[in-house]
């Protein structure tokens, strides 16, 4: 194994360059590659002849994605990944290149306003925050992951945390829910997103106990919390609440009602202060609207943005609802996800004239989805209707979905 240095190790590199290619690959062929395929690609190998199919132009793609993720334009020259040509290589280029160059990350969002955009940050920075969870989580033997580590939550938790309290990472992702209890064990902490919780609820997985569980993405309902004790005797289930462009912003230990500001962070006036010196702007407006109980603890009441998380990735309904209404059948639509007893999927009602043929436009609108969306972005069941649902007020509201 790598020796832990005070930089990125050159296996934490190609760790990152492999998921963000398994990233790129899956939204250009808007089809998700499986975590297992990543662990097959010869790192040695040119990336086009590795084992993951890439072609030219996803391999520009990818170039692209890896330059603006570890912000090599930076430097003058920077490095040219464009002159070797294996993963392995383009590791130890961009390792030698954090050698010499102060270190910077572009975490790209979600797009809740249909546009993502990259949210930079110095490493010191970010490694500021890890000092502190680093005594939050200092009991932890290991780290178990189980969400991708070229967003900021998985970045701090199973890059940096294993990095600063020199432990190992296992990479979890590629594992069925049954074969990561058989390999979960005592001491582990294990990061993940609220929908994994609820599938390990519903499927009553065996989970050793003194597990420390850590949640974020999106706020984890009380109920799969408790369920999640009950389940697995964890010592604990702690809710981490942070944005791609603040960080993290504060935790809650179940069964804490209410967030704790990390100490790095001030409210002034219900704006965020970062107490940084390596920052230039340091104040944010919060992501979501919220209660300040005091000036240092906060309760999260509901998001700002029109987005909703699905398999724990953030997904915007606004852009969901638009392409829907650029097919010729659709007046207009609503996306929700679904409720809890219908699945943990997007859903979606669709105005139509009344003598459209319902089945047929059914058809054609999953064709539409598949063509234009993500699997996660993809409604799993259309309601048509001559009208769209609503209140007695004539406001939008939901509706129940069957079989």
């Amino acid at each position: 194994m790598e020796k832990y240095n005070s930089t990125l190790s050159k296996d934490q590199i190609y760790r990152i360059i492999c998921q963000l290619l398994a990233h790129e690959i899956s939204l250009q062929r808007k089809s998700p590659v499986a975590w297992q395929q990543i662990n097959q690609w010869d790192m040695h190998r040119p990336i086009y002849d590795n084992g993951s199919g890439a072609d030219s132009i996803e391999i520009n793609c990818l170039q692209i994605r890896v330059e603006q993720f570890f912000q090599l334009n930076r430097s003058n020259p920077p490095p040219l990944l464009s002159n070797v040509d294996s993963l392995n290589q383009w590791s130890e280029a961009i390792y030698d290149y954090f050698m010499s160059n102060s270190i910077y990350i572009g975490f790209l969002t979600s797009g809740t306003t249909g546009t993502p955009k990259h949210c930079i940050h110095n490493l010191k920075t970010l490694q500021e925050e890890i000092s502190y969870l680093a005594e939050l989580f200092k009991a932890s033997k290991r780290i178990v992951s189980l969400v991708p580590c070229y967003h900021i939550y998985g970045f701090l938790f199973t890059v940096l945390l294993p990095l600063k309290l020199k432990v190992n990472l296992l990479d979890a992702k590629a594992l069925s829910p049954i074969q990561l209890s058989n390999q979960l064990a005592s001491g582990d902490l294990v990061i993940g997103y609220p929908d994994y919780w609820k599938y390990c609820i519903n499927n009553s997985l065996v989970i050793p106990k003194n597990i420390h569980i850590v949640s974020s993405t999106s706020q984890c309902p009380d109920y799969v919390k408790n369920a999640m004790i009950s389940l697995s005797n964890t010592s604990s289930f702690i809710d981490i609440y942070g944005s791609s462009e603040t960080g993290g912003i504060g935790y809650k230990i179940w069964p804490e009602k209410y967030y704790t500001l990390f100490p790095f962070w001030e409210n002034i006036n219900s704006l965020l202060h970062r107490k940084s010196l390596e920052i230039t702007s340091n104040h944010f407006s919060m992501p979501d609207r919220m209660i300040w109980v005091n000036d240092r603890q906060f309760e999260v009441l509901e998001r700002y943005d029109n987005c909703v998380q699905v398999a724990g990735i953030n997904v915007s309904v606004t852009k969901v609802e638009r392409y829907l209404c650029q097919h010729p059948a659709v007046k207009a639509c609503c996306v929700r996800k679904m409720c809890e007893d219908e699945g943990d999927r997007l859903k979606a009602f669709i105005m139509i004239e009344p003598t459209h043929n319902q089945k047929e436009l059914i058809l054609s609108l999953t064709h539409w989805v598949n063509k234009f969306l993500t699997a996660v972005e993809r409604p799993k069941h259309f309601t048509c209707g001559s009208e769209l649902p609503t209140n007695e007020y004539g406001k939008l509201t939901n509706w129940s979905i069957t079989s």
